[in-house]
């Protein structure tokens, strides 16, 4: 394994080394900024989540199993997500002519109009998490949370295998 992913020890408190829950510090201070950022548009940070995925698949067809994969939410979270954008007019959900029980997400006019907010507010988050690091720390930082991804989903079964 590439020694520069092995986490090192430091001599501090156990919750400066731990990186568990470095990464849920970095998690909870990701969430509030987006709250922020999205506070205007009166979203939160899951539904923010959910349109930046949809622009990204634009002209695409895709549908709730889609959103759980990609990005991580319980099936539940998803459909109490979509019921609530659907209802502030962001998307529509379509029959599917093959499988009754499938609904394509379509986005609304409406929502194309605040792409533009979607957009910068995930391009500064990247921006600020990333601040002060050299993009060869940033392409090793990358590589190393896919491996540890992928660590957990092989040892942790089916409820972490979403891609």
């Amino acid at each position: 394994m590439n020694q520069v992913c092995r986490p090192e020890r430091r001599e501090n408190s156990v919750g400066e080394q731990n990186i568990v829950i470095l990464l849920r510090q970095l998690h909870a201070a990701l969430e509030q900024c987006a709250k922020e950022q999205l506070e205007s548009c009166n979203l939160s940070p899951s539904q923010g989540l959910i349109l930046g995925y949809l622009f990204s698949k634009s002209g695409e067809s895709v549908y709730s199993v889609d959103l759980h994969a990609h990005l991580c939410l319980s099936k539940s979270a998803i459909s109490a997500e979509l019921k609530k954008l659907r209802g502030s007019g962001y998307l529509q959900l379509l029959e599917n002519p093959g499988d009754d029980r499938k609904k394509r997400i379509v986005l609304t006019e409406k929502a194309l109009q605040i792409r533009k907010v979607i957009d910068e507010g995930l391009h500064k988050r990247e921006e600020l998490i990333c601040r002060g690091i050299d993009k060869e720390s940033i392409e090793i930082t990358r590589k190393c949370l896919f491996t540890m991804r992928d660590n957990v989903r092989k040892e942790c079964g089916r409820r972490t295998t979403h891609g």
